[in-house]
């Protein structure tokens, strides 16, 4: 039994499947313990396909008893990354371990640490659905 799931899991990592690791209902079983924080609010969900997400399966199926605001989604599919990660050119914030990376193109390839990127262009021109 245990070498079937790690087939799978192998399976699932090779064919670059990663919703095969966050199944609905245990997104149900989570989220049902913070239902109340969602109204009003608005849900960016970043998937390899939102087509395939189970996360945002959940947040459109339950979008009007969540009392969502705006549910927006995104995925970077096909993306070709040619930057080499160097400790050099991309140094880690004083007091934390993550790297800053201003560009989706800049992102390092092979690097499995934490990544600060942030959305500026988007939120400057798209200021009011923040509100």
């Amino acid at each position: 039994m245990a070498t079937q799931t790690a087939r799978n899991l192998h399976a699932a990592k090779n064919a670059k499947k990663d919703e095969f690791y966050t199944q609905l209902a245990d997104i149900e079983n989570e989220l049902k313990h913070y239902r109340h924080h969602f109204k009003n609010k608005v849900v960016y969900c970043n998937c390899d396909d939102p087509r395939m997400s189970n996360f945002f399966h959940y947040f459109s199926y339950n979008f009007e008893d969540l009392g969502l605001k705006k549910l927006i989604t995104t995925c970077y599919q096909n993306l070709i990354l040619y930057k080499t990660y160097t400790p050099e050119a991309y140094p880690t914030y004083d007091n934390y371990d993550a790297i800053f990376v201003d560009k989706t193109k800049e992102i390092p390839m092979g690097y499995q640490g934490v990544m600060v990127y942030l959305l500026l262009f988007w939120i400057s021109t798209n200021r009011s659905s923040l509100n």
